[in-house]
């Protein structure tokens, strides 16, 4: 592990994007990884949320569920929840893995038959709770381009009474890019394994700072900060993260507005846009994107 996270020389690539309002044709809705269930005995209760808030080790654990996707209509016959055979008071724990793959707003929606709760990225989402019929909640989150971890709490207290349904959709898309500039490895650097900028490419920064100062119509800028695949992916989350800070930092005390919403993501190594199986591969990988609204 330690060699893993031996001392490697970042150089960044930065790509300006500037936005501008589009009309989409081609849309790409969420995918999602198979999701996992944790299936366990649960007391009677009123609220879903006095049940999951609780650790799930109070609780019998019954088994083990795979789904290719969350969409089991409302049914009021003697036909269980698929793969469970208990019929009331069990409630499922299902992770998986969900890809944006364009930057925009969505809708999530659950339908359920008692209550469920979803979780995207460790966030409370949608919070369909309680002891109900079929009832649907809907909320519109931003997200950007990237996988994250999701999680559904499903609760069954009502004996030959199911359905739980998730849909997500895209309701608006992201801004489109109007200019694009890159930096490549020559024009920028961070200090080996750091996130402190080498002072001989400021003046890059600075003509940055200049750039953006040029557009006065400018509302919001967002960086993130990505890397390649050595070092764990905890490591190089927090270092792309604290990079990406690191390029806030300098552009905020050389930007005219001051007051200038600035928002700063650290992806790691999760969104390559090249093999991380060459040098050349790794070096596109490392890099720091700057979208301007």
């Amino acid at each position: 592990m330690l060699a893993k996270l031996k001392n490697y020389l970042f150089f960044t690539t930065i790509a300006i994007v500037f936005g501008a309002p589009h009309l989409f044709s081609q849309v790409i809705e969420p995918s999602f990884s198979t999701f996992i269930g944790e299936v366990y005995k649960l007391p009677a209760s009123k609220k879903v949320g006095e049940v999951y808030r609780k650790s799930t080790d109070t609780y019998e654990k019954l088994g083990q569920i795979k789904l290719d996707k969350l969409n089991i209509p409302e049914t009021v016959d003697e036909i269980p929840f698929p793969q469970i055979e208990r019929k009331n008071l069990f409630g499922i724990y299902f992770t998986s893995m969900m890809t944006i793959h364009q930057s925009g707003t969505y809708k999530f929606t659950l339908d359920s038959d008692d209550g469920s709760v979803l979780w995207i990225d460790g966030k409370l989402s949608v919070d369909n709770d309680g002891i109900h019929t079929m009832a649907s909640i809907s909320q519109n989150i931003d997200l950007e381009k990237g996988t994250y971890p999701i999680k559904v709490w499903y609760y069954n207290g009502v004996p030959n009474k199911y359905g739980l349904i998730l849909s997500a959709s895209m309701t608006a898309a992201a801004n489109e890019a109007r200019e694009v500039i890159t930096f490549d490895s020559k024009e920028l650097q961070f200090k080996t394994n750091s996130h402190q900028i080498n002072p001989s490419y400021f003046s890059t920064l600075t003509k940055l700072a200049e750039k953006i100062d040029a557009y006065t119509d400018v509302e919001e800028i967002k960086i993130t900060g990505h890397t390649d695949d050595r070092g764990s992916a905890s490591f190089n989350r927090k270092l792309s993260l604290d990079r990406a800070n690191a390029v806030k930092k300098y552009l905020l005390k050389h930007i005219a507005n001051k007051n200038l919403k600035i928002t700063v993501l650290g992806r790691g190594e999760d969104e390559p846009i090249a093999s991380n199986d060459s040098d050349e591969g790794k070096a596109k990988n490392r890099r720091v994107e700057i979208i301007i609204k």
